[in-house]
């Protein structure tokens, strides 16, 4: 299986990393707070706006796991392909990985 680090941060972190941005947009026509991080492979979506997605989860072919900044390891089985990230006017596919 596929192992990647990830650290997370808390708002007040992100306000004053100079690669990260955050703000609200529209994720398949609904809108979300996102947090854009230059240095991030993968995309994730929260399990409490995953609903609110027109796009059903796809089965991956191996399991995802995901190592946090504390040691804990999360796994994820399932992505969303082709979902639509709006920035002003633009729209871009995106896929988003299930939050462990």
């Amino acid at each position: 299986c596929n192992t990647e680090k990830v650290l997370s941060m808390d708002q007040e972190e992100a306000v004053v990393d100079p690669t990260v941005v955050t703000n609200t947009f529209l994720l398949d026509n609904s809108y979300a707070c996102i947090l854009f991080d230059s240095g991030a492979e993968r995309s994730f979506i929260s399990h409490a706006f995953k609903h609110l997605l027109k796009h059903k989860s796809q089965p991956l072919t191996k399991t995802f796991t995901v190592e946090m900044d504390n040691g804990k390891k999360e796994s994820t089985n399932d992505i969303f392909i082709g979902c639509r990230l709006t920035v002003n006017d633009y729209s871009l596919p995106i896929d988003l990985y299930r939050s462990p």
